[in-house]
């Protein structure tokens, strides 16, 4: 599960402090500023608006990766070349010490005793940001469901430019409010994800949780099972669509989507695939448990402070089961808090200046957390019971260090249940290196969220794309998907094979479209596997269609061998003009080249 406020650098302020405007020397730095901190090795993308009124400097300042916008500075002052700034954030407050310098302030940056340096340009990165991105080769649709009564989900969906009815899979969000990207300090692995499968030939409908965004619903009330039944609707609007084939809809759930997929699957008929990224196999009190000494080992935490965490979360367990006992949990929790800011350093004990307001206001939006229906159901709920009941395929995926969900217990306990239930396909794979979000990790902390690369760990995609085609191609059968086969691919299974080149070729451009065009290449001989890669046929295909629009039909075919080889010409018409689609084939019957030409005149 996602931590739902981790005390990450400069994360939101603890509260939204006005600012107090201080005296501001002239000449002032008015006007918009974009950089960076530089800190543990990372940059941390900022902007600062600073403004001058009746000589009086104030400021503020934007995190973009952390969805900070409009965050008041205080203490601005500005004695050129010398400005300095403050941030009441936690883990405590940011100070920015640094000189103006024509359009550029550079400078020292504190917090919490991390030191750093930051810099800033006038307006630098506005122009960059204002660069439009190039249009994807793929359909874009914004759509809405209804859940009955209760919500209106709001999300895209992303349909490949080929013919339908296409495959496709919903995008599950983890736990707390998420966006339809699924958006946590800067990252949207859902956007990422969307963009992927799309261009794989499988459409994708990512939707805003119920009250985020444009979605309406509240989620105070909500628990897991309401989650699931959002899903299940947003599964019944994708089998209206005549673009969409009924039969190969997926769920593909991150963390608390990892509960709610196998949910919808053994309640849904027709599932057919699930994905499960970072899903649980034991209960949420365990999860808890496990996910509060493992951060604090790695955030640096003492053995000490590690046992007294897990004693007062089953104080908070027990209160939640019994509705009683608030009181003394609230006094316990603070005591622990105010001796842990007793023993930081001087410097940091520094930038907490209030410790007993600082406290009371942490523990109150945890307390108010554990008290929601939501904690109550997932304290308890044991996922293992319902996986026993999936039958469909399942991908299920784990990250090396997620600390949140982690590997070794969870990929354990998840492939025990399935194998109970008798699920005939089923893959479980763990990512080296990985976190929580499948970024690239030094400890698997939550601290490094922030500061990680904005980008999945290699071959994380196309594992996924590459698993879900393999069971939602037209000859997938009815067995392999846990669902009917589609009316195309029984009429597929019916046809008589032929090893034939010839034959293959004729059932390549049968199908042709980007991911038959991608999947060719799964069978690439020695030379041309050497020579280029699916990412670039995948590129090749996407810049094709940009220019001369969707596949129409197959045109002329020609097949001559040579040799050891067998070279086949198929002229292809599309929208807006012909290509011919050259292959030639070895002695092996292994694909050795591939090219996308202009037709000779």
């Amino acid at each position: 599960m996602k931590t739902r406020n981790p005390a990450v650098l400069l994360l939101v302020a603890v509260a939204a402090l006005l600012a107090a405007p201080l005296w501001a020397a002239e000449p002032a730095p008015d006007g918009h500023f974009e950089g960076a901190i530089h800190v543990m090795g990372t940059d941390l993308e900022i902007k600062v608006d600073f403004k001058t009124v009746e000589k009086a400097l104030s400021a503020t300042i934007d995190i973009p990766v952390q969805g900070a916008l409009g965050l008041p500075l205080s203490n601005v002052r500005h004695d050129p070349p010398k400005i300095h700034f403050e941030l009441a954030a936690s883990p405590g407050i940011a100070t920015f010490d640094g000189e103006t310098k024509g359009d550029e302030i550079s400078g020292k940056f504190l917090q919490a005793g991390a030191e750093g340096t930051f810099h800033l340009k006038r307006g630098a990165a506005a122009k960059a940001e204002a660069a439009k991105e190039e249009p994807p080769p793929y359909r874009q649709e914004e759509v809405k469901f209804r859940n009955g009564e209760e919500a209106t989900l709001a999300g895209t969906l992303t349909l490949p430019a080929t013919p339908g009815p296409h495959p496709s899979v919903v995008l599950i969000t983890g736990s707390g409010p998420q966006n339809r990207d699924e958006e946590l300090f800067g990252f949207k692995p859902f956007r990422v994800l969307a963009d992927h499968l799309t261009r794989s030939g499988i459409a994708v409908l990512r939707y805003d949780d119920r009250g985020v965004g444009e979605s309406t619903g509240s989620p105070a009330q909500a628990t897991t099972e309401d989650f699931a039944g959002d899903v299940a609707a947003a599964v019944a609007f994708l089998r209206t669509r005549p673009d969409i084939d009924p039969n190969r809809v997926g769920l593909l759930g991150h963390s608390e989507g990892g509960i709610v997929a196998p949910m919808v699957a053994t309640r849904t008929p027709g599932i057919a695939f699930i994905v499960l990224m970072s899903g649980m196999g034991l209960t949420g009190e365990r999860i808890l448990l496990d996910q509060a000494e493992l951060i604090g080992r790695a955030e640096g935490s003492s053995e000490e402070a590690i046992r007294k965490e897990a004693e007062i979360q089953k104080h908070i367990f027990a209160a939640v089961r019994s509705g009683q006992g608030w009181d003394e949990v609230r006094a316990e929790t603070k005591k622990e808090a105010l001796a842990r800011i007793a023993k930081k350093p001087e410097e940091q004990r520094k930038s907490v200046p209030d410790p007993d307001t600082y406290a009371d206001r942490m523990i109150e939006g945890q307390l108010a957390m554990a008290r929601s229906p939501w904690f109550k159901f997932f304290l308890d709920y044991d996922p293992a019971k319902t996986l026993e009941k999936v039958k469909c395929p399942v991908l299920a995926l784990f990250g090396e260090k997620d600390l949140q969900v982690p590997a070794e217990s969870n990929r354990t306990a998840m492939a025990a249940a399935l194998a109970r239930g008798g699920n005939p396909d089923v893959t479980v794979k763990v990512f080296p290196g990985a976190n929580h979000l499948y970024q690239a990790a030094r400890t698997g902390g939550v601290s490094e969220y922030a500061v990680l690369g904005k980008e999945f760990v290699p071959g994380f995609l196309d594992t996924i794309s590459g698993w879900i085609r393999e069971r939602t191609s037209p000859t997938a059968s009815a067995a392999t998907t846990g669902a009917q086969a589609p009316p195309a691919a029984q009429a597929a299974a019916a046809r008589p094979a032929s090893g034939s080149v010839e034959a293959r070729a004729e059932a390549f451009l049968g199908t042709l479209d980007r991911r038959a065009f991608v999947e060719a290449a799964t069978e690439f001989g020695p030379e041309l596997a050497s020579r280029i890669t699916v990412a670039d046929l995948g590129a090749a295909w996407d810049k094709q269609i940009a220019q001369v629009g969707a596949f129409r039909k197959v045109i002329e075919r020609r097949t001559a061998a040579e040799d050891d080889v067998t070279r086949v010409d198929l002229t292809c018409a599309f929208e807006r003009g012909r290509r011919v689609v050259h292959l030639v084939y070895d002695a092996a019957g292994k694909i050795a080249a591939l090219r996308f030409l202009p037709p000779k005149e």
